[in-house]
């Protein structure tokens, strides 16, 4: 039961806010006040990475905050204005709210309807057994005249209603791709030179995806994928259809890395181009800038998780500012994982708890985050410690067979963040996929305006890394599904992928590559069929084509088997030598 009995009592700070509060009109400036000076210092010190001090509201918005209230009782906006609909704290505590506000405008934080919000958190409490964070007690505030974000947390955070105030951070630019450190030109037929997406290989090269397509629903059929960042071309000749959730993203923002992206995931299996990893899975597309919304990564979460069922996949692909972030540089240093921020790790936690299998892209921060840096300010909340796991799948940036960001394969590329809750690596450079053209037409910036047509010939960082990542866990979990009828939970798809993959390479953990073929053979376990291949009379010779043979499905032989594998001249078929048998029969 709630009790109004759990507020604290208010204190000093509080009591000398109030006053200051009714001496204060709606455009007053209030950072210029004493007590308001020290109060705004400490917010800075406390939610502001100190590199950025000088210029906060860069990085930052100005005019708006986040207030998340405590779960002592639910808040929900009610005309306009924050509600204690359960009666639970008290007409005091919510007068204090209203005095703190100085007149600015309240609106939910979230684009999914409070309903949905609340059936999705009692879905998910019933599902993992644990009290989770109330995503509807998160509200934004639109500051009035002359207030400033940070002077508007020092105040809130006073309050003891309020758990924590947050600064919304401004969207960084996409991550910058790889520059091309290799000689290879175009197709030219040359295997050992020419780039293709050998991140489909058999290990330890690749995640052998190739494996996974022979049989046993391995194409990431009957799972759903819903891609987190800024914008995506919906219309590629070579994606699979995606179905945007939520507001339209920001037509400003470049679509280039989120087709990339898909790419990787969903590209169509047509015969040309590329071949997504998981190319029978169903794709899904929100964006965490919108022009009705700005930037908010938890609400592009929230509009995955209304679709999505147990066993499904989110990608976040984000990344966002972190106590070491440096001011003005080109690149990303410092840049850390989405959860570092709390509303974030709230719904990646709830997102968690409903089964749904969460890939987070590690950021190009070159961070240690089992450092001290992590240990302390970001008002106690720290993610990388092993003990606060959000159930996350964190992905880590490897060196690729192609050499992109050196050598040796494996091994964790210069800009990728490293620690005790990376899970587990992709391919942080060579990936070949959708978006950009410099591979297809070539050129640079590319010779055809039909973005539809373009191709990249090495998409990189973690961003490249998350997608490799997500395609495996989707077509292990449509094996999964396929042999035991239900689905893995994200921390069995996780164990089974860091216990089966290809070890990592050095001592900055970033978890091992996956391997799918050890992972399958690791769920089906003593159900994988030992069949012998078939002698074919006659064995050898020259013979009138085209030479007839039959072949027909054994009494014990799985219906998803629908692959022949073959060669010519006797020796070893590879994954790619296969015939596709459309019935049995």
């Amino acid at each position: 039961m709630r009790r109004s009995e759990n507020i604290r009592h208010p204190t000093l700070h509080w009591l000398l806010l109030t006053a200051l509060l009714l001496t204060l009109s709606p455009s007053a400036t209030i950072a210029r006040t004493p007590q308001m000076v020290a109060l705004r210092e400490q917010s800075l010190a406390t939610h502001v990475p100190l590199a950025l001090h000088a210029t906060v509201y860069d990085h930052y918005e100005q005019h708006q905050i986040k207030v998340k209230f405590r779960d002592l009782s639910r808040v929900r906006l009610r005309n306009g204005q924050p509600v204690d609909i359960d009666n639970a704290v008290g007409a005091a505590a919510i007068d204090a709210v209203q005095q703190a506000a100085l007149g600015g405008e309240w609106r939910r934080s979230q684009t999914v309807a409070e309903a949905t919000l609340d059936q999705l958190r009692a879905e998910a409490m019933a599902n993992s057994g644990r009290q989770l964070p109330d995503l509807n007690n998160y509200l934004r505030l639109q500051l009035a005249p002359g207030d400033d974000a940070l002077a508007a947390i020092a105040r809130f955070e006073i309050l003891p209603i309020v758990e924590r105030a947050l600064l919304i951070e401004k969207p960084l630019p996409p991550p910058a791709d790889v520059p091309d450190y290799t000689k290879a030109g175009a197709i030219t037929g040359n295997v050992a030179t020419d780039r293709y997406q050998r991140y489909l290989d058999a290990a330890p090269d690749g995640i052998d995806a190739r494996y996974a397509w022979l049989g046993n629903n391995g194409t990431g059929s009957g799972v759903k994928i819903c891609d987190v960042e800024y914008n995506v071309n919906f219309n590629h000749s070579d994606i699979n259809p995606i179905t945007l959730l939520g507001p339209t993203p920001d037509p400003t923002q470049d679509d280039n890395h989120g087709t990339a992206v898909m790419g990787v995931v969903g590209g169509k299996n047509d015969g040309s181009g590329v071949k997504g990893i998981a190319h029978g899975a169903t794709l899904y597309f929100a964006s965490a800038d919108t022009a009705q919304n700005g930037y908010d990564v938890a609400a592009a979460i929230q509009q995955c998780m209304t679709v999505l069922k147990p066993g499904d996949v989110i990608i976040l692909e984000q990344q966002i500012r972190g106590p070491n972030f440096v001011n003005g540089q080109s690149g990303c240093f410092g840049c850390v994982p989405v959860e570092w921020n709390k509303e974030n790790y709230d719904t990646i936690v709830t997102a968690v708890a409903k089964d749904l299998v969460v890939v987070e892209a590690g950021a190009n921060g070159s961070q240690d985050l089992d450092s001290s840096d992590y240990q302390s300010g970001n008002g106690g909340h720290y993610p990388f410690q092993p003990a606060n796991d959000s159930g996350a799948l964190i992905v880590g940036g490897g060196r690729s067979p192609y050499g992109d960001w050196g050598s040796p394969a494996r091994s964790a590329a210069s800009y990728s963040n490293y620690g005790a809750t990376v899970d587990l690596q992709g391919w942080g450079g060579g990936v070949v996929t959708t978006g950009y053209g410099d591979f297809f037409p070539g050129a640079n910036p590319p010779d055809t305006d039909d973005k539809n047509l373009w191709y990249r010939r090495s998409f990189a960082g973690t961003s490249s890394a998350s997608p490799v990542v997500a395609g495996a866990v989707a077509l292990l979990q449509s094996v999964y599904k396929a042999e035991n009828g239900t689905v893995a939970t994200p921390a069995q798809i996780k164990q089974i992928l860091r216990d089966t993959g290809t070890p990592q390479v050095g001592t900055k953990q970033i978890g091992p590559l996956p391997d799918l073929r050890a992972a399958i053979l690791s769920v089906l376990g003593s159900n994988v069929l030992a069949v012998p291949p078939p002698v074919i009379t006659p064995g050898n010779g020259t013979y009138a084509m085209p030479l007839q043979v039959t072949i027909a499905y054994g009494s014990n032989m799985p219906a998803g088997n629908r692959n022949l594998r073959y060669t010519l001249d006797g020796s070893e078929p590879t994954a790619d030598s296969f015939l596709f048998m459309p019935e049995q029969g």
